[in-house]
């Protein structure tokens, strides 16, 4: 194990003596400990840093005989930026051996992972417009223009396309591009699409978008604001804060409904003058169906909606959720996850959650003139369709037809057909995943991500039971990493009838909130991020499962309630898929560092402030024990482990603790082991707070942070939201 430290060099100076003065103290020959990140992505530019010792100037870092350059930024600490790194097509990841160059002789070696996104690509956001129909694959930068009868055209974009959405200034219609890490917002003519877009300067981080008209309200979560652009002019107009990690949104009332994914929450926002208004959802909340239902007087909040639309008929917002969180309860009821429609009232008053009795409604559409709302229910592979009036009014029948999606006839189960559709297990059709659903010419549109079809849906007799699939548009290539493709399958979806899968809880891989859940001990945990976990071993507390494929036997077998115990195709392939499940490349690069509260930190000097206080628990370069065999499993006593609510019913005892890493910090929220930073208690419900990692700093069971004047802290904060 090794620290991170300032390399103090230093003149012993004899005064007033006639000794003969102290030979100076040699520098240290440049050499390089660990590179970090160890996981990174191979489909876009990635900022490393550098950890070693005797950093000089004019320094470089060897990949794949591609040499990088390397910013010194101290004698321990330097940075690179690595792009255009290659995976065998059908690889899902390698591990290369990064050298540093540092004069005529290599100054060290460091293991990196590189997962093969560029050749995976990710069907995620659907566009229809005028009977054309728009995909968006993010890992491959490039946007897919299908067509009935011949296989679809990849149209290049910029770096991760996240969002679609259609616009028309009067003349032609115009499909929207945002980027996930490119600061521009494109417009292809739907007439033309692979002619030259238009382009507006905005900026990374983009999540989704609602058009109006001709402005754009666009969701960041790097700068956890709506960022509100005029199309027609070509630039931003205004921007609003509302919470943490925003990501679906949608417009109606004078009003913006905006998801914070990682706050676990829901806000109305006035577009005009940003004032916010939390949709509060607390004990007594009604919840319509489903084993939810008898536990409403327990409910801490709601888990934040995966997609929102607008009803201008009824002035009401509907949210595709996972329901009211269930928190602590008397019976420890642990399984919170009750997917369906929530019905949110103009001035923000929660109305009701409607459930859909199974599955994960991923994306809703709404038809006001026929009153049906249809969800796409990725993780059981199907099209469920609600009764709008009997949605409104609570009804418990609401759920008037379904239809499931079958896969195409190459498709390869990882067990075999017979486990299928029996003892309420799912049927082949999840290995569709419907993911996204638009109307159009009074035709459903649905994307199946697993298999990248799209399939056009007749709903004209929903009302009476009545879908049925009247076209299907052939997919792309979707390449040659067919384990971890069965294994992102295994991931999204529920097979044993549960309503949990991994994606429930790990939201696209990542965190999502706190969940009342683990059967012992029982209590809050917040749910943490899965990207980087096959550095950070071992899994789960207090039990400690020792490897990535024994936590995803344990977890698989326990998200079916043991109704379809896991193959062992179906573990190796989740394994596979949780080891390519990279953290985003972090945004906050550069010496100086603007903070979420609008300070700004020199990151060199938050560096030396890191190593002298938090390297000993948190050591680079995944800032955690768990990344070293020697030291992996070490546990300490934090003093709490649980939000205090309801305590009597939650076993609040304190237990020692993993320490977790840092790396990707800037986008995890909560934080502590059971939510409690980033979390307030407010009226039995819990609460988000902003800039979790500030709070940190104020813990007794860290460092004395008082010891830390304001330049100080913005220098430590600026740096760890760098790694």
């Amino acid at each position: 194990m090794f620290r991170v430290e300032p390399v103090l060099v230093a003149l012993a100076l004899v005064v007033g003596c006639k000794s003969k003065p102290a030979e100076p103290v040699a520098a240290a020959a440049p050499a390089l400990h660990a590179v970090g990140p160890r996981v990174i992505a191979n489909d876009t530019a990635y900022p490393l840093y550098l950890y070693g010792e005797g950093f000089v100037e004019n320094m470089e870092l060897e990949l794949q005989s591609k040499r990088f350059a390397v910013r010194r930024l101290s004698p321990t600490l330097a940075a690179a930026t690595v792009e255009g790194l290659v995976v065998p097509e059908a690889d899902s990841l390698t591990t290369l051996n990064a050298t540093l160059h540092a004069g005529v002789k290599p100054a060290g070696t460091s293991p990196l992972t590189v997962v093969n996104d560029a050749d995976y690509p990710w069907p995620y956001a659907l566009a229809v417009i005028g009977g054309e129909v728009f995909v968006a694959s993010p890992t491959t930068d490039t946007v897919w223009h299908y067509d009935a009868k011949t296989p679809p055209v990849a149209i290049p974009v910029g770096d991760r396309p996240r969002a679609l959405a259609h616009y028309n200034d009067g003349a032609k219609d115009w499909l929207v591009v945002v980027h996930e890490l490119d600061g521009r917002i494109l417009l292809l003519d739907t007439a033309a699409p692979t002619a030259k877009p238009r382009t507006i300067e905005s900026r990374a981080q983009a999540q989704d978008i609602e058009v109006q008209g001709s402005t754009a309200y666009i969701t960041n979560r790097l700068t956890d604001r709506v960022h509100i652009i005029d199309l027609a002019a070509g630039k931003e107009v205004a921007s609003w804060p509302v919470g943490e990690n925003p990501r679906a949104i949608a417009s109606g009332g004078g009003k913006l409904a905006v998801s914070n994914l990682n706050g676990d929450n829901l806000v109305l926002l006035d577009p005009a003058t940003g004032a916010r208004t939390e949709v509060i959802v607390g004990p007594s909340a009604r919840i319509v169906g489903g084993h939810t239902e008898p536990f409403s007087d327990s409910v801490m909040g709601l888990k934040a909606p995966r997609d929102i639309v607008w009803s201008p008929k009824h002035q009401v917002f509907l949210a595709a959720t996972l329901g009211p969180n269930i928190g602590p309860n008397d019976q420890r009821m642990e399984i919170s996850m009750n997917s369906g429609v929530s019905v949110i009232e103009a001035g923000g008053t929660f109305r009701h959650h409607v459930s859909m009795l199974r599955g994960n409604a991923e994306h809703i559409a709404l038809d006001e003139q026929n009153d049906i709302v249809l969800a796409a229910d990725i993780s059981r592979g199907r099209v469920v369709a609600f009764d709008l009036t009997a949605l409104l009014a609570g009804d418990s029948g609401a759920v008037v037809a379904q239809l499931f999606i079958e896969p195409p006839a190459t498709t390869r189960p990882l067990r075999p057909a017979a486990d299928h559709g029996v003892d309420r297990r799912a049927t082949l059709s999840m290995y569709s995943g419907p993911a996204a659903i638009v109307l159009d010419g009074g035709f459903a549109y649905v994307l199946n991500r697993f298999t990248g079809t799209v399939s056009k849906i007749d709903y004209a007799e929903a009302a009476v039971g009545g879908l049925r699939v009247v076209a299907t548009f052939a997919a792309p290539d979707l390449g040659q990493q067919i384990q971890r493709r069965g294994g992102e399958v295994v991931f999204y979806t529920d097979l044993g009838d549960s309503r949990m899968s991994c994606d429930t809880c790990h939201h696209e891989g990542h965190n999502s909130g706190i969940l009342f859940t683990k059967s012992s001990p029982m209590h809050i945990y917040r749910t943490t991020s899965l990207r980087s976990i096959s550095e950070t071993a071992p899994y789960f507390t207090p039990a400690g499962f020792p490897s990535l494929a024994k936590i995803s036997h344990f977890v698989l077998a326990r998200n079916r309630l043991k109704n379809g115990p896991p193959s062992l195709d179906e573990v190796a392939a989740l394994t596979l898929y949780q080891r390519t499940l990279a953290p985003p490349p972090n945004p906050y690069v550069g010496e100086q560092v603007e903070l979420p509260n609008g300070e700004h930190g020199n990151v060199v000097a938050g560096a030396a402030l890191f190593a002298a206080n938090c390297s000993g628990c948190h050591p680079p370069p995944m800032f955690t024990p768990d990344q070293a065999v020697e030291t992996r499993g070490k546990l300490y006593d934090t003093g709490d482990v649980t939000i205090p609510l309801r305590p009597d019913q939650q076993d609040a005892t304190p237990y020692p603790v993993p320490v977790p890493t840092l790396v990707g910090v800037w986008d995890n929220h909560p934080l502590f082991h059971g939510g409690q930073v980033g979390n307030k208690l407010q009226d039995g419900r819990v609460v988000p707070t902003p800039f979790a990692l500030a709070d940190v700093l104020d813990r007794s069971n860290h460092f004395d942070a008082t010891k830390l004047d304001n330049r100080a802290r913005s220098d430590l904060l600026a740096y760890v939201l760098t790694l």
